[in-house]
C-alpha cells in the first residue's frame, strides 16, 4: 500500500503533456521515488520483457523530457520577493546557493544521511569553491539511498560522480563524525546541527 501511495504522490509531479514519459514510468514500476534518471532505466538490466518495446525515438523523447524536468527542478531560483528581504538588502546568488546546499544536506529524509551530510555541509559548504559546490550538488541530486551507498562504499559511484568531493565525503564518513550510534548521540547531533 505504501508503494502505491508513494507512487501516486510522485506521479502528480509528472508532466501531463508527456504521455510517453508517463507510460514509460508507469510501465517500469519502480520504487516509489522518481529520482532515478530515465537514462539509467533505459540502460539498466531490469527485466522489461513484459513491456512493449519502445522505439529509439520514444526513448530519446523520454530521456530529453526527463533531462528537461530535472534541469528545471534543480535550477537555482534567485528571484526573491522584495517583501522577504530587509530594507535595502540584497542577497547574492552565491549566498542563496550555499544556503540551499546546506538545507538540502540536512533534509534528506533519512536521519543518518541527514546527520552525516548536514554536519559535513555546515562545516564545509561556506568555504567551498564554485567547482566544489558543483561537484557536491551533483552528489546531492542523487537518491538518498544511493548517496549513502556511494559514501559507505556499498556501491560503486557512477563515473560522473567520481570526484575529489566524493572522496572527501567518504573520508569524512570514515572519521565517524557522529560517533557511535545511540539515541542520545543522534538527539545531540540533531540539536547541534539544527535538524529539528
Amino acid at each position: 500500500r505504501m508503494l502505491r501511495s508513494g507512487w501516486r504522490h510522485k506521479k502528480r509531479h509528472l508532466s501531463t503533456s508527456s504521455a510517453t514519459m508517463q507510460s514509460l514510468v508507469r510501465s517500469v514500476r519502480l520504487r516509489p521515488s522518481f529520482a532515478r534518471p530515465v537514462w539509467r532505466l533505459l540502460s539498466s538490466d531490469q527485466d522489461m520483457s513484459n513491456l512493449p518495446p519502445l522505439s529509439p525515438e520514444k526513448k530519446a523523447q523520454a530521456v530529453a523530457r526527463d533531462e528537461q524536468l530535472r534541469a528545471e527542478h534543480f535550477r537555482l531560483k534567485t528571484d526573491i520577493p522584495a517583501a522577504s528581504l530587509g530594507v535595502e538588502q540584497e542577497v547574492k546568488p552565491e549566498a542563496i546557493r550555499r544556503r540551499r546546499l546546506i538545507y538540502r544536506s540536512k533534509q534528506r529524509g533519512w536521519l543518518e544521511v541527514d546527520l552525516l551530510l548536514g554536519t559535513f555541509a555546515t562545516e564545509n559548504v561556506p568555504s567551498m569553491s564554485t567547482e566544489e559546490m558543483d561537484e557536491y550538488e551533483k552528489i546531492l541530486n542523487q537518491e538518498t539511498i544511493d548517496i549513502y551507498n556511494f559514501i559507505a562504499g556499498v556501491e560503486e559511484a557512477p563515473e560522473e560522480l567520481r570526484s575529489p568531493m566524493l572522496e572527501r565525503l567518504q573520508s569524512y564518513a570514515l572519521t565517524a563524525p557522529l560517533g557511535t550510534a545511540s539515541p542520545e548521540k543522534y538527539a545531540e547531533m540533531k540539536r547541534k546541527s539544527s535538524l529539528t
